[in-house]
């Protein structure tokens, strides 16, 4: 990767992503601006410790994105660490797409302490809730995944 390309900012996690967007205005960083950072003030922002650092200088460094992966090896911790993280970031995703759905409609949303309709309501209600049930179990395949 040359210094002028895209730094990129989708191989990390939401917080370090949003800490680098701050700290360039909210534009998109080149892997030349955030090499420019030094080291001890890096570690100052919200999301970076010393292993996050490591993986930036990965990037800013030898030019190698973390798609790439092979030149970092990361301890069966670590690993599992980053999966409870991606885990929790996406039960808020739809814990969020949960609560949009239910706001935007005037039918209400099934929960998941409320999946199965109850066969009460009228057709238009057990398809709308059935919609959404089918919605809310995508989520959490995906989730669960």
């Amino acid at each position: 990767m040359r210094p002028d390309e895209a730094f990129p900012l989708i191989s990390f996690p939401s917080q370090v992503r949003l800490t680098l967007l701050s700290e360039f205005d909210g534009r998109n960083p080149s892997i030349g601006d955030v090499s420019q950072i030094p080291d001890d003030y890096l570690l100052t922002l919200p999301g970076i410790g010393t292993r996050m650092l490591r993986r930036i200088r990965l990037v800013t460094d030898s030019g190698n994105s973390q798609d790439d992966r092979g030149t970092e090896t990361l301890s069966d911790a670590e690993l599992l660490n980053q999966l409870k993280n991606l885990q929790r970031e996406l039960r808020q995703i739809q814990n969020a797409l949960e609560a949009k759905i239910a706001e935007a409609s005037p039918l209400g949303i099934v929960t998941r302490s409320s999946r199965k309709p109850t066969g009460k309501a009228s057709g238009r209600h057990l398809t709308h809730g059935m919609q959404n049930h089918q919605i809310s179990n995508e989520l959490s395949e995906f989730i669960t995944w």
